[in-house]
């Protein structure tokens, strides 16, 4: 879906990787696996690119240093920020804005990140996303890089929805990869209060999930991590919420 959306497949672990014991290598479509190596920035114009292509409002804006709006039809994955960016490029990139009356696609905000990964009211209060056995749910550094699960996967990312979802059908909100939030390091509002318009507050974004090659703690639903928005690796991606019908 990244790919088809962007023109690109950015991550790692796709048939570029030279790693003989991940999936790709061994032979498995690299459209099962979750895409990584995704910095914030990228994540945002993921979400407006594809609300736009299911003619949805876009949720987030940014603006150029002459106040112009970037034009999300036309940018290509290579405009994105990097860490090698120019800083005015990035300052502008870090206060983007997300508008919540939107419908479009964006990324969940560090306490919706939470609620979906609990499950339906918390009412579990799983230490993981759907069990307090992480083997059940969690592809993480004890299942792809040595034999401490009964069942165990490939080195990197592994196919999605291979492991037991939680009690609202979420897959993979332990482990596999990370996953950016919208939310700032310095971000004190609740997702309920949100008003309109907001920017995330903070030189950091909040990261969740847990990752492969992390322990089982990364992977609690209560573990909070937290990068700066240009970063990319193949240990990060991210999922999108949009509003429902």
């Amino acid at each position: 879906q990244f790919e088809y959306v962007m023109g690109t497949n950015p991550a790692y672990f796709g048939c570029s990787n030279n790693d003989d014991n991940s999936y790709a290598k061994k032979g498995g479509p690299t459209s099962a696996l979750p895409v990584e190596n995704v910095n914030w920035y990228g994540a945002i114009t993921y979400c407006n690119k594809l609300s736009l292509l299911e003619g949805k409002m876009p949720c987030y804006s940014v603006k150029y240093a002459n106040s112009e709006e970037v034009h999300w039809e036309d940018i290509v994955y290579s405009a994105i920020p990097t860490s090698s960016s120019p800083s005015d490029t990035l300052t502008r990139w870090d206060n983007a804005y997300c508008d919540f009356s939107k419908d479009g696609y964006r990324l969940p905000t560090d306490s919706e990140w939470e609620y979906a990964a609990r499950g339906k009211n918390g009412a579990d209060n799983y230490t993981y996303a759907g069990s307090d056995d992480i083997c059940d749910v969690a592809w993480y550094w004890y299942n792809t890089n040595s034999t401490s699960c009964t069942v165990n996967g490939y080195y990197g990312t592994n196919p999605v929805a291979t492991k037991d979802p939680n009690n609202l059908g979420l897959c993979d909100m332990s482990g596999n990869v990370q996953e950016w939030t919208w939310s700032g390091n310095e971000d004190t509002f609740p997702a309920a209060t949100l008003p309109n318009a907001v920017q995330a507050s903070g030189s950091a974004r909040v990261l969740r999930g847990g990752r492969w090659n992390g322990s089982e703690s990364y992977c609690r639903v209560s573990y909070r991590g937290y990068s700066s928005p240009d970063h990319r690796t193949g240990t990060l991606g991210f999922r999108v919420v949009c509003k429902g019908e």
